[in-house]
């Protein structure tokens, strides 16, 4: 499953049980420790924000002018424009369960 997961929050949950078993984690030290945050960090993420946010504002601003007199199709677009402007907030908002 390629779930979408924080790297900060797996970090701090291994960083917890490193501590329940009294391990250095991410010390400096090198090793395993060290390894481990290193490879999470390391790991692509699933999207990049950045890219899907500019995407979406291409699209919405695509859409919000027309260049049409029709009044029923431009209220179409501005709709879809608006539909473009709620995925935004969507994804700014980072789309977590608990909120």
């Amino acid at each position: 499953m390629d779930d979408l997961i924080s790297r900060d929050e797996a970090l701090s949950v291994l960083g917890r049980i490193f501590e329940k078993y009294n391990i250095s984690f991410n010390s400096g030290a090198g090793g395993f420790s060290d390894e481990v945050p290193e490879a999470i960090e390391s790991i692509p993420t699933a999207y990049d924000v950045d890219k899907v946010m500019k995407k979406l504002e291409e699209n919405a601003k695509s859409y919000e002018d027309p260049a049409s007199s029709d009044g029923g199709f431009r209220k179409f677009c501005r709709g879809i424009a608006t539909g473009f402007r709620y995925a935004m907030k969507i994804v700014e908002g980072g789309g977590l369960d608990d909120e």
